[in-house]
């Protein structure tokens, strides 16, 4: 099962891979400023609704955004290393720079906004 969710200019692709380990484990690929980051063993906690399959994905696309932009340019090495699964630091900061956050946290959609052009 497959979805896409967007946060700001960032896209994310998501692949439901199954359940491991009491945790709901997805492939995700999330682009920002033509810089791409793919990562296969993205977990998250199951969602309890009756009909969570979309609030799942959200909830994936959510961790997608935060790990994918954790160790940005701006990460203090002397907070701990960067791990191997991270992207580089400057797609970090693309994904950081690029994601719309609200007073909730990530602000995820389930479709891209459209930007009006003028002409």
């Amino acid at each position: 099962m497959k979805r896409t969710r967007y946060c700001g200019d960032v896209k994310i692709e998501l692949e439901y891979l199954g359940y491991q380990d009491d945790l709901d484990q997805f492939f995700c690929r999330v682009t920002a400023a033509g810089h791409v980051w793919q990562y296969a063993e993205l977990f998250v906690e199951p969602q309890p609704q009756p009909d969570g399959v979309e609030e799942a994905f959200d909830h994936a696309a959510v961790g997608a955004v935060h790990y994918g932009s954790k160790y940005n340019i701006g990460w203090d090495l002397n907070d701990g290393c960067i791990p191997d699964w991270a992207p580089p630091r400057d797609i970090a900061q693309a994904i950081n720079d690029a994601a719309s956050v609200d007073d909730k946290g990530y602000a995820i959609s389930r479709k891209q906004a459209v930007i009006p052009h003028c002409g």
